[in-house]
């Protein structure tokens, strides 16, 4: 039989075990714990840019600025008319209610025509369409002020026209009674008989 370990005195016997102990534990270090997994991927969808906003259609332009607009249109369209032209819208507006529109338009008519008589009838035809206080009539009084007014001055430049034409008139004329006048004496002068030569 083999012979049986010396007994350890006992006082060694707890540092041993506390030895032993320390060794087990740093020869076997605790298993590393398995990792996390890792989260799945986060997939970012952009929604659509909303699309852009359709701009607010343009306000409509009142009546009361759509009246004089229409007008100068008018107007615009009938100072390229010939006379016949002109005697024919004349005549259509004439047989259509005498509103203050139709009033403008045969005043800015007869500016065309240029015939005796038609700028005074077109001068009566603004005042008319100012002298009215209707809502028809209102959004064209400005224009209708300005168009007299025009009217007015031409007519103040063709008579100041006329005056000097008939001063040039009556100074050609005098000029040639001047000349009538001297061919008269020239003609006496010439009739005269001649005084004879002292010896």
């Amino acid at each position: 039989m083999p012979p049986e370990p010396a007994a350890l005195p006992r006082s060694l016997a707890p540092p041993l075990v506390a030895a032993a102990l320390l060794i087990g534990c740093a020869a076997a270090p605790p298993a590393p714990e398995p990792p996390a997994p890792a989260p799945p991927p986060v997939i970012v969808v952009q929604a659509p840019a909303p699309p852009p906003a359709a701009a607010p259609p343009a306000p409509a332009p009142p009546a009361e600025s759509a009246a004089p607009a229409a007008m100068l249109a008018y107007a615009d369209r009938v100072r390229s008319l010939g006379l016949p032209a002109a005697a024919l819208e004349l005549s259509r507006l004439s047989a259509e209610a005498q509103t203050p529109a139709h009033q403008l338009q045969m005043a800015l008519v007869l500016l065309q025509t240029r015939a005796p008589g038609d700028s005074a009838r077109a001068a009566q035809l603004l005042q008319r369409v100012q002298a009215e206080d209707s809502p028809e009539a209102r959004p064209l009084h400005p224009l209708a002020r300005q168009v007299a007014a025009q009217l007015a001055e031409q007519r103040r430049l063709e008579e100041q026209l006329e005056r000097q034409s008939q001063q040039a008139r009556d100074a050609q004329r005098r000029a040639d009674q001047l000349q009538d006048r001297l061919e008269a004496l020239r003609a006496i002068e010439r009739a005269r008989p001649n005084r004879p030569t002292a010896p």
